[in-house]
């Protein structure tokens, strides 16, 4: 399957300041692909670039096998930085600009704000709206057009967790009419929770690029407690499977090879009459991963 967008060594200096450095990325037609890192890694401007807002310094980057040609665009919608309407227009007042705008029919505008859970308000200033409402209203705005891309920076940033809920049920809605999203965001949590694949930059370099689950692949870990944590760590020295622990407060952290089994070693333990007071086992996180990534 061709990919909806390439990026060959996309780069953007500012002086001596690289934004980006080199982005060579790909995604795939209905994917929903996150953009993480850090504030400052060069997230929006790399959006900026692919929008045809900034011109990269060097390096190429290509919409739907066709390079940068201004048609692309039209098959995108997009939400950049914070949302800005007109305050005393209202709701389908302001879509009725951006449909003016995009060359769009308004008689799209109830289906999108349909989509954002915005219809019975659409009669309503835009100076009422929450934030988390003037957030799905740049939403919609994104929607008009029936785009086949949504290309989203930090859909979440300031919103309370009620906001946070109902962008993450857009984007996997979106995601299921088949949709390709691409999320810039430093919100782990919400990458984890929404996207199929990420990549992951800081300060304008890509440091990794995949699906959620093959970053978290290999990473699994158990962790153990008991009344002595020195005695259980003496008892793992030689235990096959483990490729290192960690003594944490409280409990002991195991980082384990793929396919390790929990159930054998607390049988281990019971064996030589040890009793766990504690035994979980799990993935690590995408934060996790993440912070190593990063770390100086």
């Amino acid at each position: 399957m061709e990919p909806v967008l390439v990026t060959v060594q996309l780069k953007k200096h500012y002086g001596p300041i690289q934004a980006v450095n080199g982005l060579d990325l790909a995604v795939q037609k209905g994917s929903v692909y996150g953009i993480l890192g850090p504030n400052g890694s060069g997230k929006t401007t790399t959006l900026g670039m692919l929008l045809g807002i900034t011109n990269p310094t060097s390096g190429s980057f290509s919409w739907f096998g066709k390079g940068q040609i201004d048609d692309n665009r039209k098959r995108i919608g997009s939400l950049l930085e914070q949302p800005n309407f007109y305050p005393y227009l209202t709701g389908e007042q302001n879509l009725k600009v951006v449909a003016l705008i995009k060359g769009v029919d308004e008689k799209e505008i109830d289906g999108v704000l349909s989509a954002v859970n915005l219809l019975d308000r659409k009669k309503s200033q835009a100076r009422t709206y929450s934030l988390g409402m003037r957030q799905r209203l740049a939403l919609a705005s994104a929607l008009l057009g029936n785009p086949d891309v949504l290309l989203l920076d930090e859909p979440t940033n300031g919103l309370d967790p009620q906001g946070i809920a109902e962008v993450r049920d857009f984007i996997r809605n979106q995601s299921a009419q088949g949709r390709t999203i691409i999320l810039a965001s430093h919100i782990l949590d919400e990458v984890e929770k929404v996207c199929t694949h990420v990549s992951v930059i800081k300060k304008g370099n890509l440091l990794a690029q995949g699906t959620v689950n093959d970053l978290l692949k290999g990473e699994d870990q158990v962790e153990i407690a008991g009344d002595n944590l020195a005695a259980l760590a003496e008892q793992l020295v030689n235990y096959p499977g483990i490729k290192r622990t960690e003594l944490l407060s409280g409990n002991i952290l195991l980082h384990v090879e793929e396919g390790f089994n929990p159930a054998a070693l607390n049988k281990y333990f019971s064996d030589k009459q040890i009793h766990l007071s504690h035994l979980v086992a799990r993935k690590k996180r995408l934060e996790e991963q993440f912070l190593e990534l990063t770390a100086e």
